[in-house]
């Protein structure tokens, strides 16, 4: 009888243990090897986000700098379209630089009104000296002309241009 308690015991251990290493190789391991797949996944995901972080950071930062036009630049760009007047006798009255535009992360437009007294021919060349200018980009983008006198041949003329600043930071 001792030997039939002891079979039967033997038999629900044996039943037992199969019964958890069925547990275990249908259930549990593949549930573990789904948690690992998981876990890589996530930290795959965590080090794409942290690439990405850092590369909108960099953008960021470039698109700031890119932006930040200097005061020089401007005035630069003021002379050059100063001098190309006197050099063909324009005087050059009334100036006003307009707020600065973001045109692309390669260029700023500087906006600037001006108006100048000239002739109609000396006038035609400067605003075409403007537009073939090398350096900075000139365009013009309106022109209002009215005569000083009656039979005079002087012209004042109020010029609305662009002016289109490289971004030092874009090149």
């Amino acid at each position: 009888m001792e030997d039939n308690a002891y079979t039967k015991n033997l038999k629900v251990l044996s039943l037992f243990l199969v019964l958890i290493l069925g547990y275990y190789v249908f259930l549990y391991n593949p549930m573990l090897a789904k948690i690992k797949s998981y876990e890589a996944k996530q930290k795959y995901l965590q080090e794409r986000l942290a690439h990405m972080q850092q590369a909108f950071k960099k953008i960021n930062s470039s698109q700031a700098q890119a932006i930040a036009i200097t005061q020089e630049e401007i005035d630069q760009a003021l002379k050059e379209i100063f001098a190309a007047a006197k050099s063909r006798d324009i005087n050059v009255g009334y100036v006003s630089v307009k707020d600065t535009q973001k045109y692309n992360s390669l260029y700023t437009i500087i906006p600037v009104l001006i108006e100048v007294e000239s002739t109609y021919e000396k006038l035609g060349i400067f605003l075409g000296a403007l537009e073939n200018k090398q350096g900075n980009l000139v365009t013009v983008k309106t022109i209002n002309l009215k005569l000083h006198q009656k039979n005079d041949p002087i012209l004042k003329a109020s010029v609305f241009l662009n002016i289109y600043i490289v971004n030092k930071y874009a090149q």
